[in-house]
């Protein structure tokens, strides 16, 4: 990972370098043995940690215009199975990092920086909500079988679709100003 992460930092630091960048770390699908801080996850996370490192340190002044969104396309469990891992479930993660969230809220408060940061946290918000809308739902369904409807089961969508509109609209406005 920190290999990787430092290719494309030297990229991204040179003036004609890209300003937009993605980067896929694959063996996070850990089902067993994942371990406490000697485990398998704690060796993949040691590895992003190193890999951030390496990517401030490799971007030198332009980390501080930087934003990184850490991300992973689907939830685990928080129930450890029967060989010492998670299995696929709802419970997800996303990591808002770089030195633009310390740097312009410190020293300008841009306002085209903070829409832009609020724009990717309302986003992460609305999954978030989305993903728990999914599981009240499937527990509703499960308790209006036994005559006991769920109350303010409508509540999570409506959060979820209220942040990704207003998510969008921000991006909107970032776009035509």
């Amino acid at each position: 990972m920190r290999l990787v992460a430092r290719g494309a930092a030297k990229l991204m630091a040179a003036d004609d370098g890209p300003r937009i960048g993605a980067l896929a770390f694959d063996g996070w699908d850990t089902h067993a043995n994942e371990g406490g801080p000697v485990g398998r996850l704690a060796q993949l996370l040691g590895g992003l940690d190193g890999a951030l490192a390496e990517f401030q340190s490799g971007l030198g002044a332009r980390w501080r215009d930087t934003v990184i969104v850490v991300a992973t396309e689907f939830g685990r469990t928080a129930r450890i199975n029967g060989t010492e891992g998670t299995d696929h479930g709802t419970g997800t993660i996303a990591l808002l990092a770089g030195g633009v969230l310390l740097h312009q809220f410190a020293t300008s408060l841009d306002p085209r920086i903070v829409v832009t940061v609020l724009s990717v946290v309302l986003g992460v918000v609305a999954a978030v909500l989305s993903l728990l809308s999914y599981t009240r739902w499937r527990a509703n369904e499960i308790a209006i079988r036994h005559g006991r409807p769920l109350p303010f089961s409508w509540i999570l969508p409506v959060l979820a679709a209220v942040c990704l509109v207003v998510s969008a609209v921000l991006t909107v406005l970032l776009i035509v100003t």
